[in-house]
């Protein structure tokens, strides 16, 4: 190949010998030179003065100027590094040698690049699998980029940073430049394997402890290792059996350490736990009772017990006894006994001694002093005294013995007479209190009946008219004997009183003893007519009193008054038959007057109008009879119209006495005196007037209304009054009739 060749002067010319520097002075490069041509051309040798190896040129070379000529090659003989790129140009001039720098078209002799591998490798602790390796291969000279490539014996690339076996692998790295230029280089590899056990550090000896509580933490245990920084240690525990004699509980801690590579090594605590101390325990302090009934029951939270390992359980195991009386000479000793018991069976066992010992006397309590009522005669002044029995308790229960110095129903004299009672229990213990009797002549109550007629029915005497020939049964217990005596007698005629006297007014009347229990009875008298009775209004507790005799005298009232059941009451459906039909009709237009000027009411609280003239008997009538046949509680206002309305018609019409009191039944009367605010009994026409004026306020009373009740039960007064079930005062037209 022939390469051409132009060098020009820069600076002052001159002629002399000219040499190109192709390659160093090792270079060969005159091997494959062939042929030169043009001006100048000398061929290719060596500069003796400068040492040179490369293409001889000899010209005359002007200042400035430039010539050319070319050189042949034979490739096939060029060493390794020829190239073309940069030259250097010799001048040798008459001044001397001059080294000119300048970019020609050519074969340039180049040094190729130079590989430089580690020194040989060795690692530890590789695992079985061997360890990544990091390496480093310096290449210089020749010309970037460079391409470096390592091989291990078999062939296989390998990188730095890549896991090579253990044992030791031969690498051989070849780098290539940019001008296909080699080089290579070797070095060995050796990976040894770790097969060194971890160092455990803190492992603790064998212990044997007697409760569960008493086992030591697990210790802290580490490892080292000669390879691996950081090696786990792992922790197992097992445990068997209980911890009670014949069954110890067997404890095996194991810690293991095992690093990177799988080498492991161990090491094993065993604990022992074996309780074999029973409980402490500590019973209730001794205790001395009175009696049997105190001693306290077995209280096992009294009993204090614990155990080194665990719970206790305590149990009452039983009372023991001396078979004393329990008295203060022969006291009863008991020995109770509790146990503990833990959990591995250890016991033991504690006593409380009771003692009872009964010191304590009875506590008596005397009747209270008492006073008996008797006449002396020569013979003897006294009575004989029964008194209630004297009574006495003891702290321990069980019989006590009562005894008097003067026995109940012995004779006593006249005047005072303290009696000692003597009570004594099981043991002996004794106690007494006193009492008096006092035997003194007896006074005498003297009673006073009145009897009057209550006119108002109120229940009290107002002044009244009296009432004379009334029969009274008088009973009543004699303190002394307990005899019963019973008297009839009637009340005075001319005054209304009856006088029970010790003095024995009233012909025939016993002595009431002061002191004596009675009952005054009324014995109510017939009437002479089937509608009409007499009624008790005092006392309000009924016919009869009962009380003592107290003081020199007591007067009661008994208070009556004639009732008689009404014939004129007509009802809804009677004023809405033919019947009630004519009784209108002739009073037309006056009931409907009389109506208009009510408040009644319709069933959706509207107020109903009776039509009035000119409007027709029969248009008024038909309206009204509907409204009556219709009434019914869903609106209790509705019902309680229609039966103020009935009653309003019997007053006016039939003869039904508006005035006369009404003896309603005792709830009943209780309802409309709350509801009203007024007290009772009350009149016909004040039982219209109170349903009137509570249907003015409140026309609509449906279910849960706040005056439903007492207009309901101003309606069922009504409706008695209008169906003559209730009676009412006679206004003394009644006679005092006894068989």
């Amino acid at each position: 190949m022939t390469y051409k060749y132009e060098i020009c002067d820069t600076h002052a010319g001159g002629s002399g010998l000219s040499h190109w520097n192709l390659a160093p002075p090792d270079c060969a490069g005159c091997d494959a030179f062939a042929s030169q041509t043009g001006d100048g051309a000398a061929g290719c040798g060596r500069d003796g003065s400068t040492g040179f190896v490369g293409v001889k040129w000899e010209t005359d070379l002007a200042e400035g100027g430039c010539k050319q000529f070319s050189a042949t090659f034979d490739e096939s003989k060029l060493p390794a590094g020829f190239k073309l790129g940069v030259g250097t140009v010799n001048w040798l001039t008459k001044a001397g040698l001059s080294v000119v720098t300048s970019t020609i078209c050519g074969p340039v002799c180049v040094p190729g690049p130079d590989i430089e591998c580690p020194d040989d490798i060795t690692v530890d602790c590789a695992c079985e699998g061997g360890k990544a390796v990091s390496f480093d291969v310096t290449v210089t000279g020749g010309t970037p980029p460079y391409t470096v490539v390592c091989k291990d014996g078999s062939g296989n690339v390998v990188e730095s940073g890549d896991v090579f076996p253990v044992g030791t692998t031969t690498v051989t790295c070849t780098v290539t430049d940019a001008d296909g230029l080699t080089d290579t280089c070797t070095f060995k590899i050796t990976v040894n394997q770790d097969t060194t056990k971890p160092t455990l550090t803190g492992c603790p000896g064998d212990v044997t402890v007697d409760c569960s509580t008493k086992i030591p933490d697990a210790a802290d245990v580490t490892a080292s290792d000669n390879c691996d920084t950081d090696v786990p240690v792992v922790f197992d525990e097992k445990r068997t059996g209980s911890g009670c004699p014949g069954d110890p509980l067997i404890i095996t801690r194991t810690w293991t350490a095992t690093d990177d590579c799988g080498n492991s090594d161990s090491c094993t605590q065993v604990i022992t736990v074996v309780d074999e101390s029973a409980p402490e325990i500590a019973c209730p302090g001794d205790v001395t009772v009175e009696c049997r009934d105190d001693v306290p029951g077995p209280d096992i939270t009294k009993v204090t017990a614990s155990d080194n390992c665990s719970e206790v359980t305590v149990s009452w195991e039983g009372d023991t006894d001396n078979g004393g009386s329990g008295c203060e000479s022969d006291p009863l000793v008991i020995t109770r006994t509790y146990k503990a018991v833990d959990a591995c069976g250890n016991s033991a066992t504690c006593t409380q001694t009771i003692t009872v010992k009964d010191t304590t006397a009875p506590e008596v309590t005397c009747p209270s002093d008492v006073i008996a009522y008797r006449d002396c005669s020569e013979a003897e002044c006294g009575a004989k005294v029964a008194f209630d029995p004297a009574t006495a308790t003891d702290n321990c229960g069980g019989d006590v013995e009562i005894t008097y110095s003067h026995p109940s129903g012995s004779f006593f004299p006249r005047g005072e007479t303290t009696v000692t009672v003597t009570a004594k229990d099981s043991c002996g213990n004794s106690s007494t209190c006193t009492f008096k009797v006092t035997v003194v002549e007896r006074p005498c109550t003297t009673l006073t009946i009145f009897k009057y007629e209550d006119v108002n029915v109120n229940g009290a005497y107002d002044g009244e008219p009296f009432l004379g020939g009334f029969r009274f049964t008088i009973t009543y217990t004699d303190p002394d004997t307990a005899a019963v005596v019973v008297l009839q007698r009637m009340s005075d005629p001319a005054t209304g009183e009856l006088i029970f006297d010790w003095a024995g007014n009233n012909v025939g009347a016993p002595t009431i003893p002061e002191g004596a229990k009675f009952t005054v009875c009324e014995v109510l008298p017939g009437t002479g007519s089937a509608t009409c009775k007499w009624i008790q209004t005092e006392p309000a507790g009924g016919a009869c009193v009962e009380d003592t005799a107290t003081g020199p005298s007591m007067t009661f009232q008994f208070g009556n008054v004639c009732m008689c059941v009404p014939t004129q009451g007509r009802t809804l459906g009677f004023w809405s038959n033919k019947n009630g039909q004519a009784i209108l009709k002739a009073n037309d237009p006056a009931w409907r007057t009389l109506l208009t000027a009510c408040n009644l009411r319709n069933a959706n609280g509207t107020a109903f109008d009776i039509a009035a003239p000119p409007a027709t008997f029969a248009t008024a009538y038909g309206s009204f009879r509907t409204w009556l046949l219709n009434a019914t509680a869903t609106n209790m206002a509705y019902m309680l119209s229609a039966q103020m309305a009935a009653a309003k018609l019997n007053v006016a019409y039939i003869g039904l006495n508006g005035g006369a009191l009404v003896a309603l039944p005792a709830d009943l009367q209780s309802c409309i005196e709350a509801g009203s605010g007024q007290t009772g009994p009350f009149t016909i026409n004040q039982l219209i007037a109170l349903a009137d004026a509570s249907l003015a306020s409140y026309g609509s009373t449906p279910a849960g209304h706040a005056q439903r009740q007492y207009q309901a039960c101003l309606e069922t007064a009504l409706d008695g009054i209008n169906n003559n079930l209730y009676p009412t005062d006679a206004s003394g037209g009644c006679r005092v009739i006894y068989p």
